[in-house]
């Protein structure tokens, strides 16, 4: 659909000035479009400002400006509503345990344990447990390599040797502390090695689902990618979709067609503005040159009349 809209050359349908598009933005302001009919996951304050800074922008103070700013922030509203609302669908349907068993299937797991994996195996956003789960098996092969190869030369150089276990064991204490003796403080055994196979116990224990992830992360990635591209061709309409993406492109574009067509009256009114203002002054010069021409025949009227002589007496 062609739309015939200049917005490079003409991207504004009111005030230049930065003192005018200040005054547009609080008009926008008290016009109160975000002002109820919203979601609760919905930040109104962050799309009045938004809404704001569109009016800015485009310089719109007029109401009718506003109300095609309206159409457009109503249609970016609803576009973000319908990719919310299919992205839950699809999270929701990653969540079923017939994902979980085709998950253990292609990664090789017992199908015993579909049901007990975490959620966050398959979330888009899964929260950052997945970057985790790689740094905690490295706390736990550096906690091993260092157990195998304990010295206290190699402990004074833990900090660049073992950077995750010297992170992992050093949480909340000051880095001036030393490495052995935070290490003992914690774990309470009687010699480091012991310490040390403690935290192997504590990552078994507390970060089961984290170390298997992290064992084939790559390949774990693969197989719930593909499972979420299945999920998304079964429950998504995407012909449907596209209708509604449809509509509401369609809403902006009348609303752009109707921001340009006030724009161009605008331009018209201001142009007539000036033309019949320089006919004003046109006429009010052509006035001012009629007196002087009058007043200059008057004149010439006047020095150009005979001398009056008076007839000699006898």
């Amino acid at each position: 659909m062609s739309t015939n809209i200049n917005t490079a050359t003409n991207p504004s349908t009111g005030p230049k000035t930065e003192q005018g598009k200040a005054i547009s933005s609080k008009n926008a302001m008290k016009a109160g479009i975000f002002s109820q009919g919203y979601l609760p996951w919905e930040d109104k304050a962050a799309k009045q400002l938004e809404f704001e800074a569109m009016a800015q922008e485009w310089g719109v103070s007029s109401p009718t400006g506003i109300h095609f700013l309206r159409d457009i922030a109503q249609a970016n509203l609803a576009q973000e509503r319908l990719m919310h609302a299919e992205r839950l669908a699809v999270e929701g349907a990653m969540q079923s345990a017939e994902v979980g068993e085709h998950f253990a299937r292609a990664a090789g797991f017992d199908l015993l344990m579909a049901r007990q994996f975490p959620s966050w195996y398959f979330l888009e956003d899964d929260g950052g447990n997945k970057a985790h789960a790689i740094y905690l098996d490295k706390v736990a092969d550096q906690a091993l390599h260092l157990k195998a190869h304990y010295s206290d030369q190699y402990v004074a150089q833990v900090a660049s040797r073992c950077p995750e276990l010297h992170r992992y064991v050093m949480t909340g204490y000051q880095p001036n502390n030393s490495f052995a003796l935070v290490l003992g403080k914690k774990y309470k055994q009687s010699v480091a090695t012991l310490n040390l196979a403690a935290i192997g116990n504590e990552l078994a224990e507390g970060y089961r689902y984290h170390l298997l992830w992290a064992q084939e992360p790559q390949r774990y990635q693969t197989i719930i990618d593909g499972l979420r591209a299945q999920k998304i061709l079964e429950i998504l309409d995407f012909d449907k979709s596209n209708r509604y993406l449809t509509a509401f492109q369609n809403r902006r574009i009348r609303a752009l067609q109707g921001l340009d067509t006030l724009h161009r009256r605008q331009q018209e009114q201001q142009q007539l503005a000036v033309a019949q203002a320089a006919i004003a002054v046109s006429v009010s010069e052509a006035k001012v040159k009629t007196k002087i021409v009058t007043r200059g025949a008057d004149k010439a009227s006047v020095d150009g009349a005979a001398p009056v002589i008076d007839a000699p007496q006898d």
